[in-house]
């Protein structure tokens, strides 16, 4: 039958629980710090993209009366900065295409667009682990990453 439980026993304890499974064992320490600094690098992308959308629809909006010549194009960088932030921020499969794109179109905006296009470049180095339906989510590879580097495992 039930045993009568003693409310003023000490409480018991199980000294046999030890590190928590981890959540990726397929990748090795090396590996997961390089995907979760391309991820990063990647929302930083997307966050220079919002930034660059922000800013050029404000001048879109100012330009939109008095365009002439290449300017009357200019109204076309708010949509594809909105398609690049989209596509860093939740990494859709076609979303590695439109940062390689975007990437390269910011590279002659001297000089915040090179360092925003050279990053975007660099952080495609895993980027078919990064994308499309089965990727590695950031928040996964950031918490898994800095549960290793608490515990000191580095297999």
């Amino acid at each position: 039958m039930n045993t009568p439980v003693n409310p003023y026993a000490a409480p018991a304890s199980d000294l046999n629980t030890g590190l928590a499974p981890l959540q990726f064992p397929e990748l090795d320490y090396k590996t997961l710090r390089r995907l979760r600094n391309d991820s990063l690098q990647i929302r930083s992308f997307g966050a220079l993209m919002v930034l660059t959308l922000v800013v050029s629809g404000v001048v879109s909006l100012l330009l939109l009366g008095d365009a002439v010549g290449w300017w009357r194009y200019y109204p076309i960088v708010p949509v594809i900065a909105a398609l690049a932030a989209y596509a860093c921020l939740w990494r859709p499969t076609w979303g590695r295409w439109v940062l390689a794109a975007t990437a390269v179109l910011v590279l002659p905006a001297i000089p915040i667009g090179t360092a925003a296009g050279i990053l975007g470049l660099v952080s495609l180095r895993s980027a078919s682990k990064l994308f499309g339906a089965d990727a590695y989510p950031n928040s996964e590879l950031d918490s898994e990453f800095r549960y290793r580097r608490k515990h000191k495992i580095r297999g």
